[in-house]
């Protein structure tokens, strides 16, 4: 079977994976401009690294590996090979590559085939728990072209803007207090966010400062302190 598309491809899996009572997460971001994951299964507590490609080659391998690190276990899915194991040199020798990293191997077509099962990570590094969120289930396809995916400073954003129309003149402090945020420390978001306000990438929401305190609200709500 012929993909348009490492979306196309990637869906299938997802379907593969869905059926079988896998949680499934895509384009998952370890974090702003770090690397992120096509697909992060997860079922029964083990997490599974799986990177999509129309065309095997040694990048996505290295990816792949970087997921092995992280994950219980990982694997590369590529198309079902037109050409008989064996025959197909180059191939047979990134599989044996993959092999020898503890790679996992899925053959997709009409439907998904296991070539080669992972080796499990005992002890993976991935603290998935807190960087998975339900968005990642289906805000972005895995391997689309429009580089959309969700991130913690997304969800941050999201809860932020979520607080101040719920709480229109809180404080900033208040408002940082109030939510579960991505950043190392609440003042480092006070200050984060103000900027994103005033540079507009947080446009829902903007911010007085009245006595000694900075004061939030929805855009286009009125302060009480307006005529």
């Amino acid at each position: 079977m012929k993909f348009r598309s490492e979306s196309d491809l990637a869906k299938v899996v997802v379907k593969w994976l869905r059926e079988d009572g896998w949680d499934v997460f895509q384009e998952v971001s370890l974090g702003e401009g770090r690397s992120r994951a096509d697909l992060i299964a997860c079922k029964d507590h083990i997490y599974w690294g799986i990177e999509c490609k129309r065309q095997m080659s040694f990048e996505l391998i290295a990816q792949a590996v970087r997921w092995g690190a992280l994950c219980h276990i990982s694997s590369i899915a590529v198309p079902t090979p037109n050409t008989r194991w064996g025959k197909d040199h180059a191939r047979s020798l990134a599989y044996d590559v993959c092999e020898h990293y503890g790679l996992g191997i899925l053959q997709v077509g009409h439907e998904v085939r296991i070539k080669r099962h992972p080796r499990l990570n005992r002890h993976p590094i991935g603290k998935w728990s807190e960087i998975l969120m339900d968005k990642h289930r289906d805000y972005a396809e895995a391997g689309n072209n429009y580089s959309r995916f969700w991130s913690p400073f997304k969800q941050t954003c999201e809860d932020f803007v979520k607080y101040v129309r719920s709480n229109p003149g809180c404080t900033l402090k208040e408002a940082v207090d109030g939510i579960k945020h991505h950043y190392s420390s609440s003042g480092g978001a006070r200050a984060c966010l103000i900027k994103w306000i005033e540079k507009g990438k947080i446009n829902e929401v903007r911010y007085e400062k009245q006595e000694r305190a900075i004061r939030l609200y929805p855009k286009g709500e009125e302060s009480e302190t307006d005529d």
